[in-house]
């Protein structure tokens, strides 16, 4: 097993917490645990698309089971995540008159 901090692969069980194995890194002396806190991935990227839809934070919380602050904090995260030089669309608007009056 590998330490998370700095990646040695030397390191010795180191007791339990709560029921979950801890180890021990023998090269920084640094505890960790395999299991991760938190919520699934699948579920956190459920939100954005729930989100794009219309839906508010607090339905968005009733329907993965999370507070709506949490969900809130996801869709800064994810949006964060987003390249800095996104795609431009240019936004066009259609003179209604001219469309049907000039077919050309």
């Amino acid at each position: 097993m590998h330490g998370l901090h700095c990646a040695q692969p030397d390191s010795i069980r180191y007791g339990t917490s709560r029921g979950v194995q801890r180890y021990r890194c023998q090269a920084c002396r640094r505890i960790f645990q395999r299991l991760r806190r938190g919520k699934d991935l699948a579920l956190k990227q459920q939100a954005c698309p729930l989100y794009l839809e219309g839906m508010g934070m607090r339905a968005i919380g009733w329907v993965l089971s999370s507070h709506h602050k949490t969900v809130s904090r996801w869709l800064v995260q994810a949006a964060q995540a987003l390249p800095e030089n996104s795609p431009q669309t240019e936004a066009c608007s259609l003179n209604f008159y001219t469309f049907f009056t000039n077919p050309n």
